[in-house]
């Protein structure tokens, strides 16, 4: 008796269509469907010297101490790096990246485990979202947490599924620092960048403290309030230029709001009333304009 190939009904022997659903029954069909067939996957690796079986990762031979040496790449990560190295624009490296499945052995997990701490770039973290070096970053990101989440499931109580967890690891304490690294870059800029404004409202404590203590000396709390709210005001209208980020404006309108807090600490506080008044109207027109600019 012969199956069809096509809907499984069994057919008389020699029939040259399906009684059932008329598709032509080969003699290939027949042969297939009267076998029994017997189908290996994997591969067992040998020793070259003694012809022990050898585990994953070995560098020597347990059986008789022979170094293993052409250890073969796994295929599947053989072929993502060379589809990789093909890629003529970012956003088709990036689809590579997610799209590409992980297979299920252990040698080819790990494989793609190092290829994609090697290949992430730390430092595109602090990237804009929407630049394509932030894209590939998180790409990788994506393919490292695919590849441990396989092996948390495929090798959870296999041997070598701490060397999958310390690789891991290894990945996110690098990422860690440079985080860090780029929070401090970042913190000791945005202090770099508005000196003016820390100058500014120093000169304006200074003088309050000059005040308050009896001004004898002819004026010099009201000249050394002039000079902090004239860099004050200067600092505020170079908010302008091109780099000034969102916390720029916001460190300027704030200085803007200490200048008027800081007026009733003076008997006459009027002049810094009025300038801090300005300085938050100047960080207003310059913020909008701004985000105008971006829009358009």
């Amino acid at each position: 008796m012969a199956y069809c190939a096509n809907c499984g009904h069994q057919n008389i022997d020699g029939s040259k269509f399906c009684h059932y659903c008329g598709a032509q029954v080969t003699m290939n069909t027949i042969k297939s469907s009267n076998q029994r067939q017997s189908v290996y996957e994997g591969e067992i690796r040998k020793c070259p010297s003694c012809g022990g079986v050898l585990d994953s990762f070995m560098a020597h031979c347990p059986s008789c101490g022979f170094e293993i040496r052409g250890a073969k790449v796994s295929d599947s990560a053989q072929e993502f790096a060379l589809m990789l190295g093909e890629c003529t624009t970012e956003k088709q490296k990036i689809t590579l990246v997610r799209a590409f499945p992980i297979p299920n052995t252990k040698e080819d997990i790990i494989e793609f485990l190092i290829l994609a701490s090697s290949n992430i770039c730390t430092s595109s973290h602090s990237a804009g979202s929407d630049t394509p070096q932030k894209e590939e970053y998180d790409a990788w990101l994506v393919k490292i947490e695919q590849c441990y989440q396989k092996a948390k499931m495929i090798l959870k109580s296999d041997s070598d599924f701490p060397k999958v967890q310390e690789i891991y690891n290894q990945i996110y304490v690098k990422l860690s620092l440079e985080k860090s690294r780029v929070l401090k870059k970042n913190a000791i800029n945005i202090i770099v960048k508005n000196a003016g404004v820390w100058f500014g409202l120093i000169a304006l404590l200074i003088a309050i403290v000059v005040d308050m203590l009896g001004d004898r000396s002819g004026g010099v709390s009201e000249l050394i309030q002039l000079i902090g709210l004239i860099v004050l005001i200067i600092s505020t209208c170079i908010l302008g230029r091109k780099n000034a980020g969102y916390i720029d404006f916001g460190i300027g309108a704030l200085s803007g709001i200490l200048t008027i807090i800081l007026s009733f600490l003076l008997d006459n506080g009027s002049m810094l009333q009025l300038s801090g008044g300005v300085i938050l109207i100047i960080v207003a027109v310059l913020f909008f304009r701004r985000l105008r600019k971006n829009n358009d």
